[in-house]
């Protein structure tokens, strides 16, 4: 009877070490290069995509040195240009993050502190936040029902999102966590804000957390993916550097949301070398997240990325296909 028993609680302690080895070290796929292009038809060169958004058969790239949407078809043949560098209507100063719903075009414009509305690829509006302490314009930002979702830090109302309506109407929300400065405290709660169904996902672009909101800004659920080998490795290499105020490593380059999948452009380390190729796959399962795999892209540097069907599209000064299964 003993003997049994030893055999069961062997076997149970055996069984939840491979669960937890499955969590900690996710199957790694490397993805096969379809094609790349680094020039459009117009003879022109791509130069540094910011951002890459999928709507309605076409890729969106936001191009900060040449202040310009470019738009793409399925197979990345140019179909046209929005923008141009300036300050006035409709031009660019650093064309950062975009968002596309429908027929409409949102474009952070980082010389503005503002975003530039594009309806039909004509301009239309800019909206301004002048109450907002801090625009982070690097980050991924979304729409949900007339509302646009962008992180903003406000210490006074203890939030780290802030929701924009047509009536300019500002509703702080989102979990803030306090660091040593008020400045510290600003830039390490930079994230980028995703929606998903009615669920607005927020991702800390230096820390392993992802938090789930409803679109009130009520938290449903956090998670916490600290302990994948690959993150807990360089979260371990970061913490060992020496920080200052107002600098830090990034974790999360950009995140994107296709299907039931959340994707995570995230660094790590390669023979003691920080790398930005590898993408965390997380499932989305109601209102849990589950890590399916880790993608590896091979031996660039990427900085943005999105995804169709069959595809990943990435962005590190050319714009490179890969195979996605």
């Amino acid at each position: 009877m003993k003997k049994i028993k030893y055999i069961s609680v062997l076997l149970y302690a055996l069984l939840v070490y491979a669960c937890t080895n499955k969590i900690n070290s996710p199957e790694e796929v490397s993805l096969q290069k379809i094609s790349e292009i680094a020039q459009l038809s117009d003879t022109t060169f791509i130069s540094d995509v910011r951002s890459i958004y999928y709507n309605k058969n076409k890729f969106y790239l936001s191009d900060y040195k040449r202040n310009q949407i470019i738009i793409l078809d399925q197979k990345l043949k140019f179909i046209n240009t929005i923008g141009n560098t300036g300050n006035g209507p409709g031009e660019l100063n650093g064309a950062s993050q975009l968002y596309v719903d429908n027929d409409t075009l949102y474009v952070i414009n980082d010389g503005k502190n503002a975003i530039e509305v594009f309806i039909n690829e004509k301009y239309t509006n800019t909206i301004l936040f002048p109450n907002m302490n801090h625009l982070a314009s690097t980050k991924r930002f979304s729409k949900y029902k007339g509302k646009i979702y962008i992180s903003n830090v406000s210490s006074n109302n203890n939030s780290s999102i802030v929701s924009f309506d047509s009536q300019d109407r500002m509703i702080p929300f989102g979990v803030l966590h306090k660091y040593n400065t008020p400045k510290e405290t600003i830039i390490k709660n930079e994230k980028h804000i995703l929606t998903y169904k009615d669920k607005i996902i927020s991702i800390s672009d230096n820390v392993p957390k992802i938090e789930m909101y409803d679109a009130k800004g009520i938290l449903i659920t956090e998670f916490d993916y600290g302990d994948v080998n690959l993150i807990k490795e360089f979260m371990t290499f970061t913490n060992k550097q020496k920080s200052a105020e107002n600098s830090y490593f990034v974790l999360v380059s950009d995140a994107y949301i296709f299907a039931d999948n959340l994707y995570l452009m995230i660094l790590s380390l390669e023979n003691n070398k920080v790398k930005s190729n590898k993408i965390l796959e997380i499932k989305i399962n109601d209102n849990a997240f589950k890590i399916n795999r880790i993608l590896n892209l091979g031996d660039d540097w990427y900085q943005s990325i999105c995804i169709t069907n069959n595809q990943l599209i990435a962005s590190n000064g050319t714009i490179t296909v890969f195979s996605l299964k």
